[in-house]
Formats: C-alpha cells, sequence, structure tokens
C-alpha cells in the first residue's frame, strides 16, 4: 500500500495505492481509447478489478473495506457517515456499494447509499479537459440533505483519476447537503 493525498474540496483525501503498476501501451482503438497489454495491478488494484469485472467474490470486498478501515483509524479523522460515490454505471451489485457496507460496520459509521444520486448522464471524462468537465458535470447530481446535514463524510470511491467527479461530489455534499465535513477516500488512483 502506498497512500497519497490528494487535494479537492473536500477537508482531507488521500488515495490508498495506484490501481496499475505498469503496463504497455500499444495504441488506440476504433473508439479513440488508449490500449493497454501486460498489465500489472497491485494487490489493491486487483482487488479491485476482480470485484468490478473478475470473480465478483464479495471477500474482496471485505478485504478492500479492511484495507480501508485499518488506514482511516490511523487517519484519525471523525467520520460519521460513509457516503459511496454514484456509479457511472449500472450494476445488478454496485462495487462501491458494498465496500462502503463493510467499511461502515468496520468504523462503526452509518452507510447512505442514497445521499447523492447521479440524475443526468455523463460521457466518460477520461480524454476531456478540466474546463469541459466541470461543464459537464455540473447539474449531474442530487444530495438528500436530511442524511448528511451537520455530519462528517467519508465519501468512498474505487478509482481516482483526475478527481473531477469526486470534487463535483464532494462540493455538492457541503453546499447543498449541509455536510460539515467531507474527506475523501479512494482504494486506488491512476499513476496520473
Amino acid at each position: 500500500m502506498d497512500p497519497q493525498k490528494i487535494t479537492g474540496s473536500w477537508a482531507e483525501g488521500f488515495t490508498l495505492d495506484v490501481h496499475m503498476k505498469s503496463a504497455d501501451f500499444v495504441g488506440y482503438d476504433g473508439a479513440g481509447h488508449a490500449q493497454f497489454e501486460n498489465k500489472v495491478r497491485s494487490e489493491l488494484g486487483e482487488a479491485v478489478y476482480q470485484l468490478k469485472y473478475g470473480t465478483r467474490d464479495p471477500k474482496e470486498a471485505r478485504r478492500l473495506a479492511i484495507t480501508a478501515a485499518s488506514f482511516a483509524k490511523k487517519w484519525k479523522v471523525k467520520i460519521d457517515a460513509v457516503v459511496p460515490m454514484p456509479a457511472s454505471k449500472r450494476r445488478t451489485v454496485q462495487p462501491v456499494e458494498v465496500v462502503a457496507k463493510h467499511l461502515g460496520e468496520l468504523l462503526g459509521a452509518e452507510v447512505v447509499n442514497d445521499a447523492v444520486s447521479k440524475i443526468k448522464d455523463t460521457p466518460q471524462l477520461k480524454n476531456v479537459g478540466v474546463d469541459e468537465r466541470k461543464k459537464l458535470l455540473a447539474g449531474a447530481h442530487k444530495v438528500d440533505p436530511t442524511r448528511i446535514k451537520g455530519r462528517n463524510i467519508l465519501l468512498l470511491d474505487d478509482l481516482f483519476q483526475s478527481g473531477a467527479t469526486m470534487n463535483a461530489v464532494a462540493a455538492i455534499l457541503r453546499s447543498k447537503g449541509g455536510a460539515a465535513k467531507v474527506y475523501a477516500l479512494a482504494l486506488t488512483r491512476t499513476k496520473r
């Protein structure tokens, strides 16, 4: 594990490790998406990958939550509720929500899956500039203040890329949701 501090519209934030240790760039596909081979994921990156796309073994969620809880306890911030990032893709089981459930149990904090919901579809943001990301994310989420007002929130995500979406959600948790403080924690990060 290699925690890194991340800055954004939260009081304090961290990512726990890189998602991918190495990969060889082989070009772009027909849609213009970068393609890689010989991927070597970190231990946490592999667990996230397996939970989302591979075995989908619930033990991976528990293992990720134990790692996150261990870090959060050393972090020594007061957390009243864990809020998972709203999913960008519809799945029967949302991996971040499953990890959040276990993390909440381990930290003794309520998990509020429905505090923030996505109300507007947005395209993939990885090939979009910072200003354009802000425009695309404006009005994309809504918050239920009755669940978070005055509380210290741990905003949880599985993969931190640019931070644009996490920033937008953290900002709305504070501005429209009335959260006392928002802390950000992502299990993995891209190397950028």
